[in-house]
């Protein structure tokens, strides 16, 4: 029942958010928009690494090597094995990465491509290859 009640859910708010733009022109701001599914869909994959990798172990498909010291937090899928651990801590890699990318270096690279001068830009382009006819 909670999944049917969220299915039905989900699709309100979709109508809702058709109806919003098609009738009254509303424009949702699409940056922070997809700032933050992006961020509940980052926040849904940590999870079911977690909780994926937790059900492996208790079928025992996967080795489970327990830390006394990690903590149990299962709303986050964080569980005290060092398979869980290790696949959420790639997640965590991966979005570090992806952040450094997006705020730092892609931004770098925009600014010195729009400050280059129209013969700076196609020298830093591909060459294009040509045939050779003797």
């Amino acid at each position: 029942m909670p999944i049917v009640g969220g299915i039905l859910m989900g699709g309100a708010i979709l109508v809702g958010v058709y109806v919003a733009i098609s009738r009254f022109g509303v424009r949702l701001p699409l940056k922070p928009f997809f700032a933050v599914t992006s961020a509940f869909l980052y926040y849904m994959a940590f999870v079911f690494a977690g909780k994926g990798v937790a059900e492996l172990q208790g079928g025992g498909v996967l080795p489970t090597t327990i830390l006394d010291w990690a903590p149990r937090i299962p709303a986050l899928g964080i569980y005290p094995t060092v398979e869980s651990l290790v696949a959420q801590g790639i997640l965590a890699l991966l979005l570090l990465a992806a952040l450094v990318w997006t705020f730092l270096i892609e931004p770098r690279r925009s600014a010195s491509r729009s400050t280059m001068t129209p013969v700076q830009a196609s020298l830093t382009e591909a060459p294009k290859s040509s045939a050779h006819t003797s």
